[in-house]
């Protein structure tokens, strides 16, 4: 009686262990692919065409049409942060001055035309990519444009909240050489900055929610 209990423990171990040995296989298996995925997209990930970022102006996002959000919610005199974003929301009040001066005021506007040179300040280019997201709606067309712009980013991803209008994430980065290069480039003490600059990278983050509503933007550097 122990003796056949024994043969049927026996074999229930050598099944046992086969079987994980058949799901280890198969689980690096999948591990292997996902380590030779790419961590971030290439401009052959998102193979729009030019003439997608040239926006009709009666769909272009404006104040009025699309009222800058902070974390889902309109920001205005009732916010805690409207000292910090009034003066941007004056100044850019639509897609126009964001833009390069030969794109103001064109029938479509070429949206890849970011003027961040003359932006310059944190509150006011987070408020101007906010407008060019909005305009432009879609999120391939989104993750597309940051690509043009020579963002590194693996594109959206779900973010999981509760109670919030944010439903999905996109996340990409500059090198502190190319936020240096696109809105320090006429700065005469551009070297200086190079120099003392703390910064590992420069982030943008844009978060959509229902309907490709965007939500949030949010741009800054990331300290070292």
């Amino acid at each position: 009686m122990y003796m056949n209990f024994a043969r049927f423990l026996g074999i229930n171990v050598k099944s046992l262990a086969l079987g994980v040995i058949v799901v280890m296989a198969l689980a690096g298996g999948a591990l292997a692919q996902d380590f030779q995925r790419p961590l971030y997209l290439t401009l052959a990930d998102r193979p729009v065409p030019l003439d997608a970022f040239r926006v009709p102006r009666d769909r272009l996002a404006t104040q009025d049409s699309h009222p800058f959000l902070f974390i889902g919610r309109v920001m205005d005199e009732a916010r805690p942060r409207w000292s910090d974003f009034r003066r941007a929301i004056r100044t850019y009040p639509d897609v126009d001055p964001c833009l390069e001066e030969e794109q103001r005021g064109t029938a479509a506007p070429d949206l890849l035309a970011f003027d961040w040179n003359g932006i310059r300040y944190t509150t006011a280019i987070e408020v101007c990519l906010f407008r060019v997201f909005q305009s432009l709606r879609e999120p391939e067309l989104i993750e597309a444009w940051v690509l043009r712009q020579g963002f590194r980013t693996p594109g959206f991803d779900d973010y999981p909240s509760r109670g919030s209008d944010m439903r999905r994430i996109l996340s990409a980065s500059w090198t502190p050489e190319q936020y240096s290069a696109e809105v320090m480039a006429d700065l005469l003490l551009r070297p200086i900055w190079d120099l003392l600059s703390i910064a590992h990278s420069y982030s943008v983050t844009v978060y959509i929610g229902d309907n490709a509503q965007v939500t949030n933007v949010g741009f800054g550097p990331i300290s070292k």
